[in-house]
């Protein structure tokens, strides 16, 4: 009974942990997108007022 309950435990603790990377993964990609975008607007601000 120790041994189905140790055996359940690691499969739940291994799929949360894949679903927490995936999910990281997704936002550290938005975020990258986000910092980009953000620099072309600040360029485009830049280029507009001569800064």
């Amino acid at each position: 009974e120790a041994l189905v309950a140790t055996a359940t435990g690691l499969t739940v603790a291994i799929i949360a942990l894949g679903f927490h990377s995936y999910c990281a993964a997704k936002v550290n990609d938005s975020v990258a997108t986000l910092e980009h975008e953000c620099g072309n607007i600040l360029d485009v601000y830049n280029e507009e007022h001569d800064i």
